[in-house]
């Protein structure tokens, strides 16, 4: 019998060891001693997002909102009826909201406004969830916004009925379950947003001081 052989190169199944890539740790220490050496821009990066970020949120319009449920003749709550007219009614609203016509109406109830029709229907944007209607109203003034937004509360009603409901059909029933609050510019996602920008300038300094390379190329290690 011949004893096993251990040691041998030449067999598949022996582990062996691995030298560290010199390529590999070259590529971390620059790495590491770009960013020690432009470290400023891991916090100048950020700052400058963040304010760019706080000076254009300063600057977006005011808005508030209207909510009101459209209940429309026929609409007996039957589910799973697409093809219900009703339906189809109540799927016009948000359309109906930011049309011309719509904007004309709710100009007629903003006596002694310097506001145009125009300007009415730039400020009007609507949205449906079921029977719920969200009228939202932005500008860039909060005056405006109010005024709007009142003119909306009462001329609502009136104007689905008229340009909605068939002539000497039965009336919709439309109730304000929403006033208009005071106009304001806070988001709800302000501090998330603040974060993702940090974050992500953050990350984009780091990048740009790699990309850079250290100041002073000799301390690389090269052998």
């Amino acid at each position: 019998m011949q004893p096993e052989r251990t040691g041998d190169p030449a067999r598949p199944d022996q582990a062996t060891t691995r030298a560290p890539d010199p390529a590999a740790t070259l590529n971390t220490e620059r790495a590491l001693l770009a960013i020690r050496d432009r470290w400023w821009l891991l916090f100048l990066a950020p700052i400058v997002a963040l304010t760019v970020t706080f000076v254009w949120m300063r600057f977006e319009p005011y808005h508030t909102t209207v909510r009101a449920t459209v209940l429309l003749p026929g609409d007996t709550e039957d589910p799973g009826n697409a093809e219900r007219p009703e339906l189809m009614m109540l799927d016009d609203l948000p359309s109906l909201v930011g049309s011309w016509v719509f904007a004309e109406g709710v100009h007629t109830a903003m006596p002694g406004t310097g506001a145009t029709v125009a300007e009415v229907q730039t400020a009007l944007d609507g949205s449906r969830y079921s029977r719920v209607l969200t009228v939202t109203i932005s500008d860039e003034s909060a005056d405006q916004v109010s005024v709007i937004a009142a003119a909306v509360e009462t001329q609502l009603p009136g104007l689905i009925n008229q340009y909605l409901v068939p002539t000497g059909g039965e009336q919709a029933t439309v109730r304000i379950i929403d006033p208009p609050g005071a106009p304001d510019r806070q988001r709800e996602n302000d501090v998330v947003q603040f974060f993702v920008v940090g974050v992500t300038a953050l990350l984009a300094g780091g990048i740009i001081a790699i990309a850079a390379g250290p100041r002073n190329r000799t301390q690389l290690v090269t052998s």
